[in-house]
């Protein structure tokens, strides 16, 4: 009785695997609960490896990835995790690293983003008004959240930054750093190089980011959304 227990377990693993190495991305994508304001088109592939577009309406404004590809990472299953290498592209945009949902929820590995400012405009629309412009890189080894708290670390880096302050201008290159804990991360951000010294600290959440300091020489204060 016991062996046949052990092979109708090891038949029920082998269906599923099929079922994730067959069934096509567009039929997994139709049946499956998105967290909201998600929206994927042109699935591709299977459940295992594939690749798609989508948009995601965030509190900032809608994000849109012209291009995301997904390999299954197995292993992590004897982590207790279902785990994703991911990639995703948008023009003048780069993202990629390995997302897990577990029982700590959604969690992100070795995260990084690549590309220039003005292609974060799509993130953040509030940025428009100032045409950022530069050479930006995210990275992060470990994050994860939720609606209301940040967990991990990341530092952020922002090269022949240029913005319009009115005018168009060279700011110079900067330096930030966010830390969570649970609740707001805290965030703080310095001057590399450059003619326009910024120091600033504040908190962040999924949800808004709030920075004082000085810019320039002048005292600010800065809150999204």
């Amino acid at each position: 009785m016991k062996r046949i227990v052990i092979l109708v377990l090891l038949g029920v693993l082998a269906f599923v695997v099929l079922l994730a190495v067959f069934t096509p991305a567009s039929v997994v994508v139709s049946k499956a609960q998105l967290p909201p304001g998600l929206q994927v088109q042109d699935a591709q592939g299977t459940l295992w490896n594939g690749s798609a577009r989508a948009t995601w309406q965030t509190p900032m404004g809608p994000v849109t990835l012209d291009h995301i590809e997904w390999h299954y990472v197995p292993s992590q299953l004897f982590n207790g995790r279902v785990a994703y290498d991911l990639q995703a592209s948008a023009p003048q945009l780069q993202v990629r690293g390995r997302m897990t949902h577990g029982a700590q929820g959604v969690e992100g590995f070795d995260l990084s983003v690549k590309g220039d400012a003005s292609a974060l405009v799509s993130l953040f629309p509030w940025a428009a008004r100032y045409q950022p412009q530069g050479d930006v890189t995210i990275t992060a080894p470990y994050l994860t959240w939720n609606e209301q708290e940040i967990r991990g670390d990341a530092s952020i880096d922002w090269k022949n930054a240029r913005a319009a302050l009115p005018d168009l201008r060279s700011l110079g290159t900067y330096h930030a750093e966010l830390h969570g804990t649970g609740g707001p991360a805290n965030v703080t951000v310095t001057t590399v190089s450059g003619e326009y010294p910024i120091r600033a600290q504040g908190t962040a959440t999924p949800q808004a980011v709030q920075l004082s300091g000085t810019a320039g020489g002048q005292d600010f204060a800065f809150r999204v959304p």
